[in-house]
């Protein structure tokens, strides 16, 4: 799941037969929750269906168990990315780290939510506590490069794009976002050298074309 891509549909049919297994069992439902989320944010399936089914499963999960952080968590995610409700999604996110401090999407999400509300400073403490919970996870590494990257810090995002691929040379986000990074910075062969690595490891994925087309545009203004 956390590998995004074809990881996300190949984590929900899990996540399905675990529901199915044991309807009682909140934790697929969060795993429902955010494979939903996460469709729905990456244009995979329309966000008019996606989040009102995240919404579905989030709240199923809440009601049985209403102690779970990975649930708060994906009702959070939910009030962000389609109900726009900044406070609610806030207090979902604290909420979630009340309940469980060491759950490191809590964390990295709700730097997302820092960055949407302009605010650098906490986004980046915020990632440097899910770092803290889990070093090791080439997300978790990943995505402080794109707190720094939204914050115009362009060098300092690559060098942790770069860090998140050494340890999973397949992880297309962290090449989606070296275009736009090195792009800024008007590194253009770099930016169109992560292009291709990206077209030919997604299939050519029309998810990736924009920044792709994104990096050509930059570097004909320069021409």
């Amino acid at each position: 799941w956390n590998q995004r891509g074809d990881g996300i549909r190949k984590g929900m049919e899990y996540f399905q037969q675990a529901a199915a297994a044991d309807s009682r069992y909140a934790l697929p439902y969060v795993g429902l929750a955010d494979t939903y989320a996460l469709l729905g944010y990456y244009g995979s399936m329309p966000p008019k269906l996606a989040f009102p089914l995240a919404d579905e499963n989030a709240t199923r999960a809440l009601s049985l168990n209403p102690s779970l952080a990975e649930a708060h968590t994906s009702k959070a995610l939910v009030k962000m990315y389609f109900g726009w409700d900044w406070q609610g999604a806030d207090e979902e996110f604290l909420k979630a780290i009340a309940l469980d401090s060491k759950y490191p999407q809590a964390h990295y999400w709700l730097s997302v939510l820092h960055t949407i509300q302009q605010d650098p400073i906490k986004a980046v403490e915020q990632d440097r506590i899910a770092l803290e919970v889990d070093p090791v996870s080439p997300f978790v590494i990943m995505h402080p490069g794109w707190t720094l990257h939204c914050a115009g810090r362009y060098k300092e995002a690559i060098k942790q794009f770069r860090k998140a691929l050494e340890l999973d040379h397949k992880l297309w986000s962290a090449y989606n976002l070296l275009v736009h990074s090195y792009s800024q910075i008007g590194s253009y062969n770099d930016a169109l050298a992560a292009g291709e690595i990206l077209i030919k490891g997604t299939g050519n994925s029309a998810m990736v074309l924009p920044s792709i087309g994104y990096a050509h545009a930059k570097a004909g203004e320069e021409d």
